[in-house]
């Protein structure tokens, strides 16, 4: 009985396996970004819809690129299977949330707790996991990578960075004017692309973490003193109005069926 295309083992191009990564995460596991992008409406028209199609292509170039510098027989598989997995994740929840993926959005992930977190679990997760993540490592685990003297894999595997970094240009170059006006207008886009953006994120915070201050810290404000009070005078009212503190949804005074508003009739401005 002979297995389904998606199960035959084969013999494979660590590079070739590069680029149909590249081709699926590029296009497949950045659904959010081009439906983000098609309801723009300067892209609304042709134009606007040819430059989505030469973006796809630069984000591809960009994946095919980088993962290149990776096409190393012991290496390859096990990252293509995280960034699948991560890419699929990430797909979901910024197509689901409306969210991106920066640095401080990676701090939330990290400070989330286990409650919080069960409240993100769904079918539709598990559904963008199975298509977008295990489907493609099922393919892949069953390649078998072609091996070849390092010497030649490096010469190749340059080859291939280099030609995909000319193919960006290439094609950035032909759109130049949309993709300026474009990324300088919507600057979210740029954390939309997944899953550079969740990589890019946690290389900036570990280069936070790991910076260190330059010279010893400075005293300010040593000469600050209190303001003298008239006698009966009451003391300054400070209202902090903090809204990443709570949801709409939780506010009492829009039906929410616990008394989390109970004061607010006391309030004066």
């Amino acid at each position: 009985m002979r297995l389904p295309f998606l199960l035959k083992p084969s013999l494979q191009s660590p590079l070739t396996l590069v680029w149909l990564a590249a081709l699926w995460l590029g296009l497949l596991s950045n659904w959010p970004l081009w439906q983000r992008m098609a309801s723009l409406p300067e892209l609304d028209n042709g134009r606007g819809q040819l430059f989505v199609l030469v973006f796809s292509g630069i984000v591809v170039a960009l994946l095919g690129s980088l993962l290149s510098l990776l096409a190393w027989s012991r290496l390859l598989k096990p990252v293509l299977m995280m960034l699948f997995l991560m890419a699929a994740a990430l797909a979901h929840f910024m197509g689901s949330y409306g969210i991106v993926i920066d640095p401080t959005m990676i701090v939330n992930v990290v400070q989330t707790d286990v409650r919080e977190s069960g409240d993100l679990l769904s079918l539709r997760l598990l559904f963008s996991l199975l298509l977008l993540g295990v489907l493609p490592m099922v393919w892949l685990w069953r390649r078998t990578l072609v091996n070849g003297p390092w010497g030649r894999r490096l010469g190749a595997n340059l080859l291939s960075f280099v030609a995909g970094v000319l193919l960006m240009l290439v094609l950035a170059l032909s759109s130049f004017a949309d993709l300026a006006a474009t990324m300088r207008n919507h600057k979210s886009l740029r954390y939309m692309i997944n899953p550079v953006n969740a990589i890019y994120s946690l290389g900036a915070l570990a280069a936070q973490a790991g910076a260190k201050p330059i010279g010893p810290p400075e005293v300010i404000g040593a000469d600050a003193s209190l303001l003298p009070r008239p006698a009966g005078a009451k003391p300054p009212l400070l209202m902090l109005v903090v809204g990443e503190t709570a949801r709409a949804a939780n506010f009492s005074l829009y039906g929410y069926g616990r008394p989390t508003t109970r004061n607010w009739p006391s309030c004066r401005y």
